[in-house]
């Protein structure tokens, strides 16, 4: 059971990660992108598409928050 709690508590942090967006500008192709914080360690093709490219980080921002 406990481990079953545990779990489920990974998942809602995962959940709430996906809505904070990390807003970056791509110095390299002069456009901007936003991220989830989640994606970054869950999704390594998204990851290895930015990589040689050289970016800032804007702001994150809340999904629904100004």
């Amino acid at each position: 059971m406990l481990h079953a709690q545990i779990g489920q508590a990974g998942n809602n942090a995962y959940a709430a990660l996906d809505k904070v967006f990390m807003h970056y500008y791509c110095l390299t192709s002069m456009r901007r992108i936003a991220l989830p914080i989640g994606a970054m360690d869950r999704e390594p093709d998204a990851v290895e598409l930015l990589r040689g490219q050289i970016f800032i980080l804007v702001r994150p921002v809340i999904d629904g928050l100004p």
